[in-house]
């Protein structure tokens, strides 16, 4: 095993004052990774989720009646990020959730997945082209939030973007 290994994984083997720097390092990474999505800088949109604001599908369904939730998206174009918060209640376990180009009252295709809130909550940043984080913030109103569930493919919830 190489030194460097070791002395991450047992900081503990190392005289005091390098392993209490070891151990601070660690900590300092840990707390920089969590940190990201907090403080990430771009345009901030939030959103409520509703089953009342999904399209209604063929089956005439517009989504779970019950469900709510937020959405909290970070766009940033300079970094090529978009980072998200996502919160729901009352619907089923979740399957997929999106960001999805298509204004207030009709169905678009996603443009971005988003890690689904299978205990209730998800967070996230993913790097993305430059174009998408740029067309959100040009247009946000054009971009919708959905929580997908076995009972609503379609969508259980839903949530327009706006300034």
């Amino acid at each position: 095993m190489p030194r460097l290994s070791r002395i991450a994984l047992f900081p503990a083997a190392l005289p005091l004052p390098c392993a209490a720097l070891a151990g601070a390092l660690a900590g300092a990474l840990a707390l920089t990774a969590c940190a990201t999505i907090a403080d990430t800088v771009g345009e901030t949109y939030t959103t409520g989720l509703s089953g009342g604001q999904e399209v209604p599908g063929p089956d005439g369904v517009r989504g779970d009646p019950d469900g709510s939730g937020t959405a909290r998206i970070t766009a940033d174009a300079t970094t090529n990020n978009i980072c998200f918060a996502l919160t729901v209640q009352a619907i089923s376990q979740p399957t997929a959730a999106h960001i999805h180009r298509g204004a207030r009252g009709e169905a678009g295709p996603p443009v971005l997945t988003l890690d689904p809130p299978l205990n209730g909550r998800s967070s996230r940043c993913y790097s993305v082209e430059r174009t998408l984080a740029a067309a959100i913030i040009a247009n946000p109103a054009g971009y919708y939030v959905n929580v997908h569930t076995a009972d609503y493919p379609g969508g259980a919830v839903r949530g327009q973007l706006s300034r």
